[in-house]
Order: C-alpha cells, then sequence, then structure tokens
C-alpha cells in the first residue's frame, strides 16, 4: 500500500518555470487584442464625426438655412450702420450743447438780478442776443438791472434802447449781446 503524505506539497519548493516563448506569445496576444480593440474604437468615433459633419454639412447648404445667414447679415449691417448714426448723433448733440449760448444758469442769472420793482413784459431770444422789454418803478431800477447785468461772463454787451414814462411806471427795452462760443470741434458733413 502506498502511503499518502498530505504534507509533501509544503515541504518541497515549487518553483515556476516560465518559458520565455509563452511570454512573448502572451506579450503578443495582449498587444494584438489592444490595437484591434483601439482601432475598432477609433473607426466607430471617425465614423460618428463623419456623420456628424454630414448633418452640419446639410445644415449649411440648406438653401433656407443660406436665406437666414444672409437675412442676418443685412440686419446686422443695418444695426451697425445704424449704431453709426447713432454716434453722430451724440457727437452733434454734444457740440450742440457745446454751442449753447443761453442755458438755465444764464436765465437764473437774470432773475437774480432783477430788482424788485422791475418787471418783464416781453422776453425773447435769438442766437446770441436776448431782448427784454419791461416796466419799472424807477429809471433808477432799469440802470441797477443792466449794471448788475455786465458781471456775467458771456454777457458781451447790453444796450437800453429806450426808457420811457408812462402814466405811473417807467417802460423800456434792453438788448443784451452775448459772446461768442468758441468750438474746436466740428460737425461732420453725412456719407
Amino acid at each position: 500500500m502506498i502511503d499518502l503524505n498530505f504534507f509533501e506539497a509544503y515541504r518541497e519548493k515549487r518553483s515556476l518555470k516560465i518559458d520565455m516563448v509563452t511570454v512573448l506569445l502572451a506579450i503578443l496576444l495582449v498587444y494584438v487584442i489592444f490595437s484591434v480593440t483601439y482601432g475598432i474604437y477609433n473607426h466607430m468615433l471617425i465614423s460618428s464625426k463623419a456623420k456628424n459633419v454630414q448633418a452640419l454639412r446639410e445644415v449649411a447648404e440648406n438653401p433656407r438655412t443660406l436665406d437666414k445667414v444672409n437675412e442676418i447679415k443685412e440686419k446686422k449691417e443695418e444695426v451697425d450702420a445704424f449704431l453709426d448714426e447713432v454716434d453722430r448723433i451724440r457727437e452733434m448733440d454734444r457740440l450742440i450743447e457745446g454751442r449753447d449760448i443761453i442755458d438755465e444758469n444764464l436765465l437764473t442769472f437774470l432773475s437774480s438780478k432783477k430788482p424788485k420793482d422791475l418787471f418783464f413784459t416781453n422776453f425773447s431770444i435769438s442766437s446770441r442776443e436776448i431782448y427784454i422789454n419791461g416796466i419799472a418803478k424807477d429809471s433808477y431800477s432799469v440802470a441797477e438791472f443792466s449794471k448788475g447785468l455786465e458781471e456775467a461772463e458771456r454777457v458781451d454787451s447790453i444796450f437800453v434802447s429806450n426808457i420811457s414814462w408812462m402814466e405811473d411806471h417807467y417802460s423800456f427795452s434792453l438788448i443784451i449781446s452775448l459772446k461768442e462760443v468758441v468750438d474746436h470741434g466740428e460737425i461732420g458733413e453725412r456719407d
């Protein structure tokens, strides 16, 4: 009878012998599997991208799409022209405001220099002149008013053209000439 020794496997050291040809074949097999898998994956990606490109080409070459693109380009040109016009209008507005001689500050100044017993009956404005007709209790009030207006830096000259006595008051006419505004900008001609 044969004796069985169950511990024999633990007593002897097993040595794992790997054959070099087997290792090379395993490496080659892994490389081939990887190459084939990677090639299939790339082919699927390329096919997917080609389908996307074809779909985009069909959309881009569609006559309706081309018409919409042309319409959008025309509208963009119109908007650009409109924005240019808005910029020109803003520049013209800035220049006009710079040339504006008679403004709220000047009118406030005129009112502040008006004596208590002096009243305006007619007030008209042209480009560089202000015409005032009014009444006053005495001629001194008219002289005080015209002298007070000389303090304004924009006033070039003051001319009292008429002072006349009417029943119980003086009637007067006054012309205020304003200094010329120096403008360094120009309003361009329209293209």
